[in-house]
């Protein structure tokens, strides 16, 4: 189990839930017209996937560089997700 923790797999594994959520939360959408909007989540999303990324790029002993530009791709998407709840008034 350590020895998996300690994989560049488990990032794998954070990413591909994060995409089935987003496609579940994106189906129910589009088949209900309920839940919440594509605005409300994308970018949290995004943020967490970029997270993700940049764990991945460190288990697999990749370069600063890259986890430089995830850690970046995660402050701007979650910069816009605040934007987005301020200019709402809400918490979503």
């Amino acid at each position: 189990m350590s020895g998996f923790l300690a994989s560049p797999h488990l990032a794998d594994l954070v990413l591909g839930v994060l995409i089935l959520e987003a496609t579940v939360l994106a189906v129910w959408a589009r088949r209900s017209g309920r839940g919440p909007s594509v605005s409300a989540w994308l970018p949290f999303l995004i943020a967490g996937a970029c997270f993700a990324l940049a764990l991945r790029v460190v288990l697999a002993g990749g370069s600063s560089v890259w986890v430089g530009a995830a850690l970046v791709g995660a402050g701007i998407a979650h910069g816009v997700d605040l934007g987005l709840r301020l200019r709402d008034g809400s918490d979503r």
